[in-house]
């Protein structure tokens, strides 16, 4: 009986994680097109993204987020919106309003 009272802990700590999801963070919230922005992922390294933005006839950015667990780049100056997507699907993805740069 105590060997399947201790099973089950163990399962319960291995489901405890593999449920546990990577997260992405944008930042700064908003974005400021034009402006460096910089992307945390807190998941197995290094990992892929994509930057995908509206309008559609911004080029996708394809990032790798190494070791830091962050990488940055340069927002799109007529960015209006973005959405990051881990491309090997283990983190949901995060998504932001583009701001103009203030006069």
């Amino acid at each position: 009986m105590l060997n399947l009272a201790l099973g089950g802990v163990l399962l319960l700590g291995l489901l405890h994680q593999v449920v546990t999801m990577p997260t992405i963070t944008i930042s700064p919230i908003p974005p400021i097109q034009g402006q460096q922005c910089t992307i945390d992922y807190d998941g197995p390294l290094p990992a892929s993204v994509t930057v995908s933005f509206k309008p559609s006839s911004i080029a996708d950015m394809n990032l790798t987020i190494g070791a830091s667990g962050q990488v940055e780049f340069t927002v799109p100056d007529n960015g209006e919106t973005m959405k990051v997507t881990d491309d090997a699907g283990l983190a949901d993805a995060d998504t932001a309003h583009i701001d103009e740069p203030q006069s």
